[in-house]
């Protein structure tokens, strides 16, 4: 990661496609063009299911709605792998974030030399 880059910045998630799978544009001015967009739409958890996960606790999941920085109290599952693979070299440095049963409400970023992950995108 490039220290020299904003918080904003930071916080965009890597999201690609091949040209293969675009949708052109004579395609999206057609009669049925909205839907055709709308069956190419990919799931939020789809496109961050390569990030490593924590499960929250209640309290954390209240914590993140409130955009509070999480410790490995506020985790029922996962904290230290996810932090160490956030951490790590060749990371982007998300981690998701999900409720206890499992859905998607947060991505985090590490907090440096904290030990926290900070919710950067909050889903709920």
């Amino acid at each position: 990661r490039d220290s020299s880059v904003t918080g904003v910045q930071t916080c965009a998630l890597p999201i690609w496609f091949t040209l293969a799978q675009a949708l052109p544009l004579d395609a999206l001015v057609a009669e049925d063009g909205l839907a055709q967009a709308e069956a190419r739409l990919l799931p939020m958890a789809q496109v961050v299911g390569h990030m490593p996960a924590v499960t929250l606790s209640a309290a954390g999941l209240a914590s993140v709605k409130f955009g509070r920085s999480l410790g490995p109290a506020d985790a029922a599952a996962g904290f230290g792998p996810a932090l160490a693979s956030a951490l790590a070299d060749g990371s982007d440095g998300h981690v998701r974030l999900l409720d206890e049963a499992g859905t998607l409400v947060a991505v985090a970023t590490p907090v440096a030399a904290s030990g926290l992950l900070h919710p950067a995108v909050v889903l709920v």
